[in-house]
Formats: C-alpha cells, sequence, structure tokens
C-alpha cells in the first residue's frame, strides 16, 4: 500500500508489525488515519495522534 503522509506512513508501519498483512485490508481515512478490515469484516481504526498510534 502507498500511503500520502507521514502519518500515515508511520499508523502503517505499526500496522505492519502487528498484523498479517495478507490477513487484511487497508483504507486510508484521512491524512492521520488507516482503516483495517479482517477476513470476517471486523473492522479497526487506527490514528497517528501527538507522536502515537492510537485506536
Amino acid at each position: 500500500m502507498k500511503v500520502n503522509t507521514v502519518e500515515q506512513f508511520k499508523v502503517l508501519e505499526y500496522i505492519k508489525a502487528h498484523f498479517i498483512m495478507e490477513e487484511v485490508t487497508l483504507e486510508l481515512i484521512d491524512r492521520y488515519t488507516i482503516e483495517v478490515t479482517d477476513k470476517v469484516g471486523e473492522t479497526i481504526k487506527f490514528r497517528y495522534d501527538n507522536g502515537f498510534v492510537v485506536y
């Protein structure tokens, strides 16, 4: 996945460290947020906020 901002890049690095990328799909929501959807359709949004990745 290609990201557009530094904040998205930091979130993507976090996601790569904690998820099996082949098992999820990603959607860019805004300049700070990426939504992760697993194979059963459950979603979670990760956001870069004040130097931390939060969900």
